[in-house]
């Protein structure tokens, strides 16, 4: 995901699994971050900002998680979470946006949004103005 900021060291524990391949008195030296970390978070957060900052997209003063971007075609709405992120807006805006961040981060493209973070969406394509 990321360095580690300022000198910051980190050691942990020999894996389940890998007991065998090291010393019992060895602990190992984080390099990079790891997903579980709240270093981690904080890095993947410092990162997201900065992608966000660089597409041209604003933090909203209402909520932390929510970045916009005004476009000829209406608003670009990211919603983060953690590590998860939603993108609504002009399809054309969207697929950029996507392309852009899958560019940046490793990641998946989970497709058209189902449930986002326990709330089920519906579509009513009917109504759906493009």
């Amino acid at each position: 995901m990321g360095e580690f900021e300022n000198g910051e060291e980190l050691h942990m524990e020999i894996p389940k699994g890998f007991e065998n391949k090291y010393d019992k008195t060895v602990a190992l030296r984080l390099i990079h971050t790891i997903y579980g970390l709240k270093q981690t978070a904080c890095m993947f957060w410092k990162l997201l900002l900065m992608e966000m900052r660089s597409m041209k997209c604003e933090k909203s003063k209402a909520d932390p998680c929510l970045y916009f971007k005004w476009t000829e075609n209406g608003v670009l709405l990211w919603l983060s979470w953690i590590d998860d992120c939603l993108c609504v807006g002009y399809p054309l805006e969207v697929a950029k946006a996507r392309a852009d961040t899958l560019n940046k981060f490793e990641c998946d493209d989970l497709g058209e949004v189902k449930e986002y973070l326990g709330c089920k969406i519906d579509w009513n394509w009917e109504d759906k103005q493009v």
